[in-house]
């Protein structure tokens, strides 16, 4: 990224020489020059012309002013006249006069022109001089801000080498400590043991743990955490450097690998012994056979649905306890793919569930689905 950086700013550089080198080269320099003298010709030629028409206008305004003292004068003096010529002779003199008028008029105007256009020449040349300076101006500064922005970044990575270098001193101080305490475990040790217990010491020493579930690959350490003990059992484990890998498996709990399970299947729905197992098992996955008893919607919702369900064949007599799913919808039953498009009553299904509680008041025992087939 520094590279990149610096060779933009060398092209920046290069651009900015060309463009001074253009703003100083013979040819502006010869127009600019041109421009001016141009403009001072302008100017002197405006210059007389407005002293020529101030001449004549004001030579114009006398003459009249002498003619007009003239003639009181010789009102004053000479006897009175016939009307007819006096009439005829004051409409020649007032026509003289009006003709006058108008010459210095315009006079007057040619001059003004003539300033107007010598102030716009002006302002153009001075606009001009003002651009070639701005382009200095921002040459010098873009100039500054390059040798900022260099400085900036030569501080920059000396404080990251040096940040480098800190960690680098402390990094591998710590990689020894975790080497050396992974060093120290027996992986044997560890295969058939609750996974729960494992990665609590595990971790309680320092040691980095990572879990797979069997047949995943994603990281399942914090899921194996939280689980109910007795949920996962470590089935291998390897040491790779600073850290243990851990790979385990689900316990699910069925009739053929529990006792307790097989007699709650075949027993009275309610009573002591189905909360005692509730309350032993909580957060444990089991795994029966059963069927949907019943099905109603949850509340007032129309996609939301409370399921109970019983063990054994529908349309047989069975026992044990009232498994209830509450407030589940389609997806929340986690169906296998030959699953019907409508799961209403009477279909014969295997369950892996998670066990949540038991309510003595509604004789209810909680389940959460985890998976749901045909059978």
């Amino acid at each position: 990224m520094g590279d990149f950086l610096k060779g933009l700013d060398e092209l920046r550089k290069q651009a900015q020489q060309s463009a001074q080198e253009f703003v100083k080269s013979d040819a502006v320099q010869n127009m600019t020059a041109q421009a001016k003298e141009s403009a001072s010709h302008l100017a002197h030629q405006a210059t007389d012309t407005s002293r020529k028409a101030m001449g004549i206008a004001a030579s114009t305004m006398q003459q009249a002013v002498d003619s007009a003292r003239e003639k009181t004068e010789q009102k004053n003096a000479a006897p009175i006249p016939l009307k007819q010529p006096q009439k005829a002779m004051s409409r020649t003199e007032r026509k003289g006069d009006r003709r006058n008028a108008i010459i210095a008029v315009a006079v007057s105007f040619g001059a003004l022109v003539a300033i107007i256009v010598f102030c716009l020449i002006m302002s153009m040349v001075s606009g001009e001089d003002e651009s070639v300076s701005n382009d200095a101006r921002q040459t010098t500064q873009s100039q500054t801000d390059v040798n900022h922005r260099e400085d900036n970044d030569k501080s920059s990575d000396m404080g990251d080498a040096k940040n480098d270098g800190s960690k680098t001193g402390k990094q591998p101080a710590e990689n020894n400590e975790q080497q050396s305490k992974t060093a120290e475990v027996d992986v044997n040790a560890l295969t058939g043991r609750d996974a729960k217990q494992v990665v609590a010491e595990l971790e309680g020493s320092g040691i980095k743990t990572i879990v797979h579930i069997s047949g995943g690959t994603d990281d399942q350490t914090s899921t194996v955490s939280g689980a109910a003990p007795g949920s996962y059992t470590v089935e291998s484990a390897t040491k790779q450097d600073d850290m243990v890998e851990l790979t385990v498996k689900l316990n699910v709990i069925n009739a053929q690998n529990n006792p307790e399970f097989a007699a709650l299947l075949s027993g009275p729905e309610t009573g002591d012994a189905v909360a005692s197992f509730a309350s032993a098992y909580s957060g444990r996955t089991i795994e029966f056979d059963g069927y949907t008893a019943a099905v109603q919607r949850h509340e007032n919702y129309k996609t939301r649905f409370d399921y109970l369900i019983l063990s054994g064949d529908a349309g047989s007599v069975s026992g044990g306890p009232n498994f209830h799913f509450s407030d589940v919808n389609y997806y929340d039953l986690h169906l296998s793919a030959n699953a019907p498009e409508t799961f209403g009553t009477g279909l014969n299904i295997h369950v892996i569930a998670t066990v949540e509680g038991y309510s003595s008041a509604t004789g209810l025992f909680e389940l959460k689905p985890v998976t749901i087939s045909m059978r």
